[in-house]
């Protein structure tokens, strides 16, 4: 995500050495710090482990950009010096939109949705089985006011 042109901020922090100065700062200046936490403690650099949560304020999918107007830091009740757990309370936010030479899908590779060797798993076990699944409807709740392309299912539906 550092690499891509998604802005996204810490909105919860809950690992050894991560603490609540760390939310609302990007993951693009996090990243020395998770690079470390990975090296210290093998900490996934992606939150993987639940070690924090971010909320995304621009992407090239959204017309506008999200700028947070106002927040709050809660500690969580049963925190520990070692690895508190603490959340940015978003009070207030506001929309800006974004000018039309803002970055955008063009020139966006999208990659598979396996990797070789889950795909050829996929493949020995009946890959249609799964590639014939419907989305479950209202999986995420996103405005689509903000996003630059419509929303629609990864997987196709199953064909009769």
């Amino acid at each position: 995500m550092v690499e891509a042109p998604v802005e996204s901020v810490l909105i919860k922090v809950a690992g050894a050495g991560l603490v609540p100065g760390h939310l609302g700062k990007s993951l693009a200046a996090m990243e020395p710090i998770l690079n470390t936490l990975h090296s210290k403690y093998g900490a996934h650099v992606c939150g993987e482990g639940g070690e924090y949560e971010t909320y995304t304020l621009d992407c090239p999918l959204f017309y506008s950009r999200i700028s947070l107007k106002e927040t709050l830091v809660t500690l969580h009740g049963e925190s520990s010096h070692i690895a508190p757990v603490a959340y940015l309370r978003l009070l207030s936010a506001k929309l800006s939109p974004k000018s039309n030479d803002a970055p955008n899908l063009d020139g966006v590779a999208l990659p598979p949705l396996f990797d070789p060797e889950s795909a050829g798993t996929m493949h020995e076990l009946g890959s249609h089985l799964v590639r014939h699944l419907p989305v479950p409807s209202g999986t995420f709740i996103v405005s689509h006011s903000l996003l630059r392309m419509p929303l629609g299912p990864i997987i196709s539906p199953a064909h009769p």
